[in-house]
């Protein structure tokens, strides 16, 4: 592949050698965290800045932009991971910090970018085929029981991010109720039929959540839910967009997500804080269910 066609999210976690620095091979748009740095103090902007991350606080400091260390271009600013002189052994070191600071919304990739990756994922950990594998069918069922557990008389259920369709076949295969999805991936979309054809009469909406959502009639589902999905909606994502999923829920919503953030395609989120100021009661949590892992929280909710 040529250099100049490579996807540009393949260049998020790479950094190259550059001068007295090893600089990330990716430009970043400013996040939340550097806006507000930027309005209390225009001068740092342009400059070069090194952070101290405590406590979920980020404080900055100014410092000579010829430094040595590794560092990160968001605009016209260098944002500096480490200073000193750069030791390939500090590359651990350097990705884990690199994933805080996009975890932090002091900077983090582009929308476009982002959306360009989820259309047909190249890594395994993503691919639509991969999500078919057997192995992924305990966190369909266990989905399922929450919903048996949770969530009474739900007839009809709506996935935000369905992917290929694997929860909704398990959620027709067991509850026998009508279900739908919305995909950004219209790869993902073209192939549920032959991976699970009891979803061949199901309605399947492609697009991305923030604009289907909200096209959507009120109370036009029992159920909506989301598997490792909101996690990925990036930082721009307008806050009146989560209104749109209790206002399509008539009875319940169901969340599993990672709420700590820590990468260029998930972000920091508390679903409970976002979703009950908008008529919501969350009657069940879990904290890193078992076949998630640490860092996921599943949060059922029932609307008043």
């Amino acid at each position: 592949m040529n250099y100049q066609d490579e996807p540009a999210m393949n260049k998020v976690q790479r950094f190259m050698p550059k001068g007295n620095c090893y600089e990330c091979d990716y430009s970043f748009e400013t996040g939340e965290t550097l806006t507000k740095i930027f309005a209390e103090c225009p001068e740092a902007r342009g400059q070069a800045l090194t952070f101290t991350i405590s406590n979920a606080q980020a404080e900055r400091q100014v410092i000579p932009p010829s430094t040595a260390g590794w560092r990160v271009k968001v605009g016209d600013t260098f944002i500096y991971l480490k200073t000193g002189i750069p030791n390939v052994k500090d590359v651990d070191e350097i990705t884990e910090l690199h994933r805080q600071y996009m975890g932090y919304e002091i900077y983090y990739p582009r929308e476009k970018d982002l959306l360009s990756y989820w259309k047909k994922p190249a890594d395994a950990s993503n691919g639509a085929e991969e999500y078919t594998e057997s192995f992924f069918n305990i966190r369909s069922l266990y989905l399922v029981s929450l919903i048996k557990g949770h969530c009474p008389n739900i007839e009809s259920a709506l996935e935000i991010g369905c992917n290929v369709g694997r929860n909704l076949h398990h959620i027709k295969k067991i509850l026998r109720i009508p279900t739908a999805g919305i995909e950004y991936s219209e790869y993902a979309l073209s192939i549920v039929n032959e991976h699970y054809p009891n979803l061949k009469d199901e309605a399947f909406i492609p697009g991305k959540a923030q604009d289907k959502l909200p096209e959507l009639k009120d109370d036009s589902y029992d159920l909506v839910f989301s598997m490792a999905v909101l996690m990925h909606l990036h930082p721009s994502t307008p806050e009146a967009f989560w209104q749109h999923i209790p206002r399509v829920a008539k009875k319940n919503i169901i969340t599993i997500e990672s709420e700590g953030g820590g990468s260029g395609r998930n972000w920091r989120r508390n679903y409970r804080s976002l979703l009950e100021p908008h008529g919501l009661e969350e009657v069940f949590s879990e904290d890193s269910p078992s076949c998630f892992g640490t860092g996921y929280v599943t949060r059922v909710f029932k609307v008043k």
